[in-house]
């Protein structure tokens, strides 16, 4: 038996420990603020299947569904199926939706490209299309609060202990293995260190004198109020600008570039040093040209939001890698394994990818899948 601390209280972290709740090993949850107060909390939730339509992401994707379908199916967890629409307008890039759209059908998963009357009747503007739309209409949202709360409060009872308000200081390391943690409460000690972390994952690499090629993307969101009730999927536009309904008169508007057409994703991503200082919730937490994307944009692809007004704002952080995979698995310093590296894609990998380390730390065994997302990749 071992004493594993994962540093990282949002879906990566607590996902682990839930997936180690029946092993022999001791496990502790270290979070600086409160679960899911980073990333997590501040995703729209979407599982997105689409994306991940063969190859070892697809493995990944249908571990992760695997862990959610009983818990949406038993109302643990609730799911909202709005569907998910990508707008090309450019040619090129629809060329590519429409091959994914065949590749998704073959693998069994649900995909159309949609004529003029379809997108009409989801809320969208034909006439702002420029080359064409695809729609998924088995893709949904879940709330990120219920899967953290159930995933902590499973672990907590088979014996994990979560401290939250606690922060990493420094990692302690000896002949070129973990022994434990420094934190602002006390020192702990630690056979296994596990760096969940999300956006403070490069941080928390450095204090462990591990060098991984992370960087940052910032994740904007705008909440639009309209006067009236309507339905709309999540709704991407090229450029990564997106929109999704929250069943109500509530519209909430953002940025993912993960999701846009730019190859060029890693080389504009930022290089945060304390991304505490670039995320945020209310007005003014998100930047002028995230507004004024979304003022020139609301309107014309959704009608229903012309009239629409900001509510509120946040700002979350999401950790990049330059394939845009999940780095997941044992590093140079004995002991210390990275869950991170999500790249937008949270929601739909971190609970699979869980799943494959929490395997390894009870076996030792390297599975494909874990193989395919190691740090040694690079």
């Amino acid at each position: 038996m071992a004493t594993v601390i994962i540093v990282g209280g949002g879906i990566a972290g607590t996902s682990l420990a839930y997936h180690l709740r029946e092993s022999e090993h001791e496990v502790r949850v270290l979070e600086k603020d409160g679960l899911g107060a980073g990333t997590t909390g501040k995703s729209i939730g979407c599982f997105a299947w689409y994306d991940n339509y063969e190859g070892m992401e697809y493995e990944i994707t249908e571990r992760s569904w695997e862990i959610y379908e009983p818990l949406i199916e038993d109302g643990t967890l609730s799911y909202h199926e709005n569907g998910f629409m990508k707008v090309a307008n450019s040619a090129a890039f629809f060329d590519q939706l429409r091959e994914s759209v065949a590749k998704l059908r073959d693998a069994g998963i649900p995909a159309t490209v949609l004529e003029d009357e379809e997108l009409r009747g989801l809320n969208v503007d034909p006439d702002s299309v420029g080359a064409g739309a695809t729609f998924y209409p088995s893709i949904g949202r879940l709330d990120t609060g219920e899967i953290v709360s159930h995933f902590a409060d499973r672990a907590r009872e088979n014996g994990a202990e979560i401290e939250i308000g606690t922060a990493v200081t420094d990692i302690r390391t000896e002949n070129g293995s973990v022994t434990g943690v420094e934190t602002d409460a006390g020192t702990y000690d630690a056979e296994i260190l596990i760096n969940a972390a999300g956006p403070w994952a490069p941080v928390c690499n450095a204090m462990a004198g591990v060098d991984l090629p992370l960087k940052h993307t910032l994740a904007p969101i705008s909440v639009l109020d309209t006067a009236e009730n309507f339905e709309l999927p999540t709704v991407i536009i090229e450029d990564g600008a997106y929109f999704t309904g929250e069943r109500s008169a509530k519209t909430l508007a953002g940025h993912s570039p993960h999701e846009s057409s730019d190859e060029g994703i890693w080389e504009t991503a930022r290089e945060l040093e304390r991304p505490d200082s670039a995320q945020g919730i209310g007005i003014g937490s998100v930047d002028e040209e995230h507004r004024t994307r979304i003022a020139e944009q609301a309107h014309q692809y959704v009608p229903k939001l012309a009239d629409a007004e900001v509510s509120n704002e946040w700002c979350g952080i999401r950790c990049a890698t330059p394939d845009h995979r999940p780095v997941v698995g044992p590093t140079r310093i004995d002991g210390f394994h990275v869950l991170t590296g999500m790249s937008g894609e949270g929601i739909t990998m971190a609970p699979g990818c869980a799943a494959l380390l929490a395997e390894h730390l009870q076996n030792d065994g390297i599975s494909p899948e874990l193989e395919y997302l190691s740090p040694g990749r690079f």
